[in-house]
């Protein structure tokens, strides 16, 4: 959204989604989760719509599992030799 402070969010999502279906998927996600929840409260209760997901946890959930997802994979043998070499810095 592009918004200095959280507060500043309500009036630019309203105008964002000013024509955007009610109907439509509406899919949200955040650092931790927290500002989707309220941010996902808000577009169901204020602005009516009605398919509204967020990505549970947020971006640092969702990192944490993509690298326990690749932990596993590597222990089970389901990592090619370049996937499990990490790049040179």
């Amino acid at each position: 959204l592009n918004t200095t402070f959280f507060r500043e969010s309500w009036g630019v999502l309203e105008e964002v989604l000013e024509e955007t279906d009610k109907d439509a998927p509406v899919l949200m996600y955040c650092t931790g989760g927290i500002r989707c929840a309220k941010a996902s409260a808000y577009l169901k209760e204020r602005l009516g719509f009605r398919d509204v997901r967020a990505l549970r946890g947020g971006v640092i959930n969702y990192s944490r599992f993509i690298r326990e997802e690749a932990e596993r994979a590597r222990d089970r043998g389901d990592m090619n030799e370049e996937e499990r070499t990490p790049p040179e810095s």
